[in-house]
C-alpha cells in the first residue's frame, strides 16, 4: 500500500464516522423537577418570533446535530418528548459545513443544528 492509498482510506473512514453521529447535548433548567415523558407528534414548535399563548415554564435547553434539517428538529422533539415537555421555544436551525479535501477535490460536508427550549405548560 502506498502513501496515497493509505491517506484516501484514512479520510473515507472519517468522513463516514463524522456523517453517522448523533451529537447532541440536553440541559436542564428552572427546578430540574421531572415529568412524564410526552408525545413526540404533541410537541408543538415555535420558531423565534412566536409565543405559545397558554403559560409555561422552562424546563431544558436542547442542542442536537444530525444530517438533515428535518431529521434534526425531530431529534429535538424525541429528546423533549422525554423530558416531558408540552412544546418547544426559540427553535432554530442552521448548517454547518466543513470541507474534506480528497486529493485535490474539495467535498462539502453538512451538518444541522437544531435547537430550542423545552417547555410545560403550567395551565394545561
Amino acid at each position: 500500500m502506498n502513501a496515497k492509498t493509505i491517506l484516501l482510506s484514512v479520510l473515507l473512514v472519517v468522513a463516514v464516522m463524522a456523517a453517522g453521529c448523533t451529537h447532541f447535548q440536553q440541559t436542564l433548567t428552572g427546578d430540574e423537577q421531572t415529568y412524564r415523558a410526552t408525545t413526540t407528534g404533541d410537541i408543538r414548535v415555535f420558531f423565534s418570533n412566536e409565543r405559545p399563548t397558554k403559560s409555561y415554564k422552562e424546563i431544558g435547553y436542547i442542542v442536537a446535530s444530525k444530517d438533515e434539517p428535518v431529521d434534526a428538529v425531530n431529534f429535538i422533539k424525541e429528546k423533549a418528548a422525554t423530558m416531558g415537555a408540552d412544546a418547544l421555544l426559540n427553535c432554530e436551525v442552521r448548517v454547518h459545513t466543513s470541507v474534506i479535501l480528497m486529493i485535490i477535490f474539495p467535498i462539502p460536508i453538512h451538518t444541522y443544528i437544531a435547537s430550542g427550549v423545552a417547555v410545560k405548560y403550567t395551565n394545561s
